[in-house]
């Protein structure tokens, strides 16, 4: 609740909220409140990725074996997880996976970083995870980001800097859509290269964008690109808050001019997710991460 904090927020220059949209039954529906489309200083604010998540002596190589064929640690029986987690048991029931971890793994909070969680997420080859009933953004996605696998979430609102692209770094299923989830854990795991990739990509791009260090930036190029605006001065600053919500149909004074090849990444997404069919080779590029 940020009920001491003016609905236009002109006391600040850049206000960041982590919970930017309304959900109704677990379903992202719009940009919560008013003040967000009122204020000039209101800025989406995504999770980040702490280093301690991505130390390979402690929890393992990210590029090691990966016998487990599915990992899905959701404990919350309410809303889009409260569906996932018993659809993730029936579907290893019937297709006899041999190694699964459905189910939560460890009742340690966020005050610690559990290395046997971490570990056993670095040696699978696809992590589900799905976004809390009530609010939009967790832990459990950087996490599952930080393991290497292929890491499936259920779609989201909240619009990104350098976001997560579907088929590409993450594959985005419908929480509501039994058929939707189960199709796309099929490709993955009938694809193991293709899955592999993906999920490396994945790796090397919350790496480069989303780690604490990289939120921090994004915070400050925001303020500053506000103060420039404000003094009517240029700003070159990329993937600044301005212009993640001026993706969002939503733009905001000192917004750089969207880039069309930038603004249709979400079509590019679900083609590039088809292209990769049959793409099942374990070649990786240099230019794919």
């Amino acid at each position: 609740s940020h009920a001491h904090v003016r609905d236009d927020a002109a006391q600040y220059l850049a206000y960041f909220k982590r919970s930017w949209v309304d959900k109704r039954d677990a379903v992202p529906m719009k940009a919560s409140g008013s003040r967000h489309s009122r204020s000039k200083s209101y800025f989406p604010m995504p999770y980040a990725l702490a280093d301690e998540y991505v130390d390979s002596d402690k929890l393992g190589d990210v590029v090691g074996a990966r016998p487990i064929d599915v990992v899905c640690t959701l404990r919350d029986k309410r809303g889009g997880r409260g569906r996932v987690l018993p659809w993730l048991k029936e579907y290893a029931a019937e297709r006899k996976l041999h190694d699964v971890r459905l189910g939560q793994l460890s009742s340690a909070g966020r005050t610690v970083i559990d290395a046997g969680y971490l570990s056993t997420m670095r040696r699978a080859k696809v992590v589900v995870t799905c976004n809390p009933t009530g609010w939009e953004g967790d832990f459990r996605l950087f996490e599952a980001l930080s393991s290497g696998a292929l890491v499936m979430v259920d779609r989201m609102g909240t619009p990104y800097h350098h976001p997560l692209i579907d088929g590409e770094h993450v594959v985005y299923y419908d929480h509501t859509n039994k058929t939707d989830l189960l199709d796309k854990l099929t490709h993955a795991l009938n694809r193991p290269h293709w899955a592999r990739k993906v999920g490396v990509k994945g790796y090397a791009h919350v790496l480069r964008h989303h780690r604490a260090v990289s939120w921090a930036d994004y915070f400050l190029r925001t303020a500053h690109a506000r103060m420039l605006a404000e003094k009517g001065e240029e700003q070159k600053y990329a993937e600044t808050g301005q212009a993640v919500l001026a993706r969002a149909n939503r733009p905001v004074s000192g917004a750089p001019p969207v880039k069309a090849d930038f603004a249709t990444r979400r079509e590019h997404g679900a083609l590039a997710f088809a292209a990769n069919e049959h793409a099942d080779d374990d070649t990786l590029r240099i230019e794919d991460v």
